[in-house]
């Protein structure tokens, strides 16, 4: 296959301005399970996480995924359903999707925040650039993250969203906060120094002399980064995947695009033991000949899993080439084509055991443990807190956790 791309002279007109916009179409008629979108295009370095991360924020479950790139041009495929397992009926939101995704691809700043989302089954824009940012790393013990939001209750500040996660004993927390009095981000230098004191005071209470936490605040204008990616980053900084044994190693007869498919379609082995059933297997090889490494993943399906994986991987330094992604009772089978943004695929063995570890905590970070709560009330100054005091009360506390402001509601 050939493709032709528009002349421009370089030494007049800048290369960004003759970048083709993404093609994107919305199949419903090949499936009656689910809707087939397709997008191909200038194959930008990152582009494939921004177009999973689009598919992400819009709640979108991904059933299958064929990933292609041949130099300058690539072409994904996702098999698709909204969070209900429908298929997409919605008319406007190839339009969105194809909005956000041109967008997205033509954005200098590859870290961007969420721009929409899906909430009560309806398409909503995402802006926290009236908020500041305060971000928190600090070990998993069950009363700091109330006494985190208790602070911010007595300093008089509104928490607009936020999200949390724990995993191996280490917990970040995004919290887009504003000024309770006014709705806007923090200007008072005193007030936003104030702030930083009080919470590093806390931790300091709560962690022993060498016990590494920290506290960041950020302004509106150096906040524009997704979350969910900066929450992959944080706990990646602080080494979360080294802690505890090292993942299982994907079955050898997995190790191919062919066998993974076989393997899929005659996937039955629901008794194995729990821990290979739970617990990711990640195997990598290297394909000399063909300048790849080849990246294995077997896990529990969920929503976003694709997401999480692309992102460790973009954030780790590897470009996605081609890979293969395809869920079968609740068990998700992926495979990735892999090379190192500067050309290396060579590994030695502490290099190839990050890798493998990396990407088994970007399966397990948000991982469902413990009970699901979902609280949709009234939005009202502290309510947080109250909730994550009565649940420290009961000996219970938040191991995942995100909240979000709808209208007046509280989500």
């Amino acid at each position: 296959m050939t493709h032709s791309y528009p002349y421009f002279e370089p030494e007049f007109v800048p290369l960004s301005e003759f970048i083709p916009p993404l093609e994107a179409c919305m199949d419903n008629a090949t499936s009656d399970d689910f809707t087939i979108i397709k997008v191909d295009g200038a194959n930008k370095q990152g582009i494939l996480l921004k177009i999973v991360q689009i598919l992400s924020d819009l709640d979108l479950i991904i059933l299958k995924s064929y990933i292609s790139s041949d130099g300058d041009w690539f072409m994904n495929v996702f098999h698709v359903t909204d969070h209900h397992g429908h298929k997409l009926n919605d008319p406007d939101l190839i339009c969105f999707i194809k909005q956000f995704l041109n967008n997205a691809q033509r954005q200098n700043r590859f870290l961007s925040p969420a721009q929409v989302k899906i909430r009560h089954d309806n398409i909503i824009n995402v802006n926290h650039i009236a908020s500041t940012v305060l971000e928190l790393y600090f070990l998993d013990r069950p009363d700091i993250f109330s006494d985190v939001v208790a602070v911010l209750f007595n300093l008089s500040y509104a928490i607009d969203s936020g999200e949390m996660w724990a995993h191996n004993g280490r917990v970040v927390c995004i919290i887009f906060i504003k000024e309770q009095d006014t709705g806007m981000p923090i200007t008072d230098r005193n007030r936003y120094d104030n702030l930083g004191e009080n919470l590093a005071s806390l931790m300091k209470v709560h962690h022993l002399p060498k016990e590494l936490w920290e506290v960041r605040l950020r302004n509106p204008t150096s906040s524009q980064i997704h979350t969910e990616r900066r929450l992959h980053q944080m706990l990646q900084e602080y080494k979360d995947y080294e802690i505890g044994s090292p993942p299982l190693p994907v079955e050898g007869d997995q190790l191919s695009l062919s066998k993974l498919m076989d393997a899929e379609r005659g996937f039955g082995n629901a008794n194995k033991s729990n821990e290979q059933f739970c617990r990711p297997q990640v195997s990598i090889e290297n394909w000399n000949d063909r300048d790849y490494l080849v990246i294995n993943v077997k896990s529990q399906d969920r929503p976003k899993l694709m997401f999480d994986t692309i992102c460790v991987l973009t954030d780790i330094g590897y470009d996605v080439l081609d890979g293969f992604v395809s869920c079968h009772e609740s068990v998700a089978f992926q495979e990735y084509f892999v090379r190192g943004m500067n050309g290396h695929i060579m590994l030695n063995e502490i290099e190839k055991q990050k890798v493998i570890r990396s990407l088994a905590a970007a399966v397990e970070r948000r991982m469902s443990r413990g009970i699901k709560m979902e609280v949709h009330t009234f939005d009202r100054h502290g309510l947080l807190s109250v909730l994550s005091r009565t649940l420290q009360l009961h000996n219970m506390s938040f191991k995942t956790a995100e909240f979000a402001k709808d209208d007046c509601l509280a989500v």
